[in-house]
């Protein structure tokens, strides 16, 4: 029996989780109770918080006729003695189902900053939370490797004299990423000639051809390999590491599934209205394919919706990524039941988090430069715990400053 479920017994009724700043519980009965006596609420409140007895709570009452109960220190360190000991928590039982999670998100043309501290660690915590309830939990991080940016970094690699032919000819690093990511991202506003270029050199990777596709590979590997390091830093884990590219193979089966159910044609694109009778905000319809045949983030994300519910068959997703793009997710979430890529029970959520804004209050991205590396906040952590302890490793200084 937990805490919660102790202080419910001996209440004789149910409670509720409230404001931290003023109790850990509430329950609003007394209210019930005034009603039925023709009482004042709050002198049925303190009338029951006087009679209130329990080795887990203590009970005050509240205007106009809460009763607030906080749990004691005796009862906390009872609780955290015993999962010590024991290593399980003390939690009430739920109904197992299946969750995927995704969340992480690291694209592989550029190295990982501090914008991108919270979704490993949101996902990570919300994974452990469903794990330690005694549900199936699978992850991915879904690399960001087959979009524009990676036509972008490629044309400016060769651009720059890295790449002849099919081979490099310079060493590439990430630092090499860190450097021409930003230029070939500003070149590609302001040259339409660079962007078509990067934009015809995507649609080629897509269609894995060569020297491209191979390039492509070698570019990944040294991305994915520090993207796993860092997340490893943090004891973020994932069941899988598969990114856009592992939907490649799922878009034809995707986009025949879209045009069986309500896909159109528009100018060459393939579009999906995905707007609904009862919206009163705007949804726009989702474009899947473009008119040269490439395709987009969208259609990628779909076709991952369709292999992830192929292979694992889970009873909910929940995509963690920055409220920047909610729109996007509730246009994938509705394509993916629309289609039938999902039975109809599926359900979806997006939790969503604000960002990490510089100096000039705007979003950091790494396209326009300016970012801190994010190993080079691991680093700046265990400096300081470093020098704050009066003996100790660097190992434990750094798991002092990523505590923090």
């Amino acid at each position: 029996m937990n805490i919660k479920e102790q202080l419910e017994k001996d209440l004789g009724t149910s409670v509720s989780p409230s404001n931290i700043a003023f109790c850990d519980y509430q329950c609003n009965s007394a209210f019930q109770t005034a009603k039925q006596e023709k009482r004042p609420p709050i002198e049925v409140a303190k009338q029951i918080a006087a009679s209130f007895k329990s080795s887990v709570a203590t009970a005050t009452p509240s205007a106009p006729g809460f009763v607030n109960f906080v749990i004691t220190d005796k009862a906390l360190e009872t609780v955290a003695n015993n999962i010590l000991k024991t290593g399980k928590l003390p939690l009430g039982k739920q109904t197992p189902r299946t969750i995927f999670f995704d969340y992480g998100g690291a694209n592989v043309a550029k190295e990982l900053h501090i914008g991108h501290l919270r979704p490993p660690i949101i996902g990570e915590a919300l994974k452990r939370v469903f794990i330690a309830f005694g549900h199936k939990t699978v992850s991915d991080t879904f690399l960001g490797d087959w979009g524009l940016q990676m036509g972008l970094v490629l044309a400016q690699l060769i651009d720059d004299g890295y790449i002849k032919g099919d081979k490099f000819i310079k060493p590439v690093t990430l630092d090499t990423f860190n450097v021409l990511y930003p230029i070939a991202s500003s070149r590609s506003k302001e040259q339409p000639d660079f962007r078509a270029r990067a934009e015809e050199i995507t649609v080629k990777l897509q269609r894995k051809d060569q020297p491209f596709f191979g390039l492509w590979q070698h570019i990944r590997k040294i991305s994915a390999d520090k993207i796993r390091e860092n997340y490893l830093t943090l004891d973020c884990t994932f069941d899988t590491y598969y990114g856009e590219s592992d939907a490649e193979q799922y878009i034809e089966a995707t986009l025949a599934l879209a045009t069986k159910n309500g896909a159109y044609e528009s100018n060459g694109c393939l579009i999906l209205d995905v707007k609904k009778p009862d919206d009163t905000g705007p949804m726009p319809p989702i474009m899947l394919k473009k008119s040269n045949e490439g395709v987009l983030y969208s259609t990628t994300d779909l076709a991952t919706v369709f292999y992830r519910f192929k292979d694992h068959k889970p009873d909910e997703f929940i995509y963690v990524a920055d409220a920047r793009q909610e729109l996007h997710f509730e246009q994938i979430f509705r394509s993916a039941k629309k289609i039938k890529a999902v039975p109809s029970g599926t359900t979806f959520k997006h939790v969503s988090f604000g960002t990490m804004n510089g100096t000039d209050g705007k979003p950091f991205k790494t396209r326009e430069g300016g970012t801190i590396k994010l190993e080079d906040v691991f680093n700046l952590v265990t400096d300081a715990a470093l020098k704050r302890m009066s003996n100790g490793t660097r190992d434990k200084a750094q798991k002092i400053g990523l505590a923090a």
